[in-house]
């Protein structure tokens, strides 16, 4: 089980930075966005401070945070500032990381941003580079995926809760807590908000005092954080009874769909052909509606690029780290089948990254 990045690959990742702060001109870069600071120094902070790091063109990575790190980081060296009075935690944890840089910001002319940057912390001129950082970002390196595969390990995890809790009667909040606690359980430590949809007998919203009734779908989106990156799987679950002839027809076509995607992606594949060729295989197949999109990357985000949907023109790329959603709705089906899974693409085509059955 991997939980942080490798400190070699941050420091790789950090030198790619540098190359583009040169091109543009900039003499470093201000990361904030804590999955930032994770992505380039290594470092996966506290939920109530902040951690800043100074990345320079033709200098040092340093890292500004609350405490020493415990573990490994990327960074060349570390400052840190005081966070809390007698236990408790004081006010503008970001600006106080930020006076700590103050010597350092004050010799440079022009800093990159990604996220946050206040007129009081740096007097030259600011340029966001949160465009650059996304395109650095979309080809996942090895270091990435490990973390990726141990947030998919702890979504199949609360799958595995949810097949044993899933009868009826049980709540959809109930069944919410059942996968979070087994989620939870296989990490060993606190992860931030589970998405995305937990409700039974409709196709998605968060969970509610409803209780299950047997016969119907309960629909189970979800998306587990581990340090920034983020799991995205679906599969959808009968509930206390065989499923009806008009329920598995429906699975069949959805999985159908799916295998049509691993076969055919491949590295320079239009991502709106992909959609569109799945969208021809389930709208209206059966009188069956298939209405959203059909995938998208994921990694820091929930939702990066590439789109698997006919509002973006992406093409696939190697590195890309993509989830792939097919469905069929209808009333008939007590919801509708939405099965996802997730890959990484290579030269040869998809990787599967997750393991957890379809069975309904």
């Amino acid at each position: 089980m991997t939980l942080s990045l490798s400190p070699a690959a941050c420091r790789v990742r950090a030198h790619r930075l540098r190359e583009l702060l040169g091109a543009r001109g900039l003499d470093g870069a201000l990361i904030s966005a804590r999955g930032h600071v994770h992505y380039f120094g290594g470092h996966w902070g506290g939920h109530n401070t902040a951690a800043l790091l100074l990345i320079e063109t033709e200098g040092p990575t340093t890292l500004v945070a609350p405490r020493a790190p415990d573990g490994g980081h990327g960074a060349d060296r570390v400052d840190v500032y005081t966070f809390n009075r007698y236990g408790t935690l004081a006010d503008d944890q970001m600006g106080r990381a930020a006076e700590a840089l103050g010597s350092r910001l004050a010799k440079l002319k022009r800093l990159g941003f990604d996220h946050t940057m206040r007129p009081e912390w740096f007097r030259g001129e600011a340029v966001s580079i949160l465009d650059d950082v996304y395109t650095l970002r979309r080809r996942k390196d090895e270091d990435e995926v490990a973390v990726i595969r141990t947030a998919i390990a702890a979504t199949e995890a609360g799958y595995a809760a949810a097949r044993v809790a899933l009868k009826p009667g049980v709540t959809e909040v109930e069944l919410f807590a059942e996968i979070q606690r087994a989620a939870a359980l296989h990490l060993g430590e606190v992860f931030s908000e589970i998405g995305n949809d937990f409700r039974i007998g409709e196709i998605a919203g968060s969970p509610r005092r409803r209780p299950a009734e047997a016969g119907e779908i309960a629909v189970l989106d979800l998306t587990i954080p581990v340090r920034g990156y983020h799991s995205d799987l679906c599969r959808s679950f009968v509930v206390g009874a065989e499923p009806t002839p008009r329920q598995r027809q429906a699975h069949a076509r959805v999985v159908e769909a799916l295998d049509f995607v691993e076969a055919t992606a491949r590295p320079g594949s239009s991502c709106r052909e992909v959609f569109l060729q799945a969208q021809a295989m389930l709208d209206g197949h059966e009188g069956w509606e298939f209405r959203h999109h059909l995938g998208h990357g994921v990694g820091l985000s929930p939702h990066e690029a590439p789109h698997l949907n006919p509002e973006w023109d992406d093409t696939l790329e190697i590195g890309d780290v993509i989830a792939v959603e097919p469905a069929a709705y209808g009333s008939e089906l007590r919801a509708g089948i939405r099965l996802e899974q997730m890959y990484r693409l290579g030269e040869a085509g998809l990787e599967k990254l997750s393991g957890f059955g379809l069975e309904l």
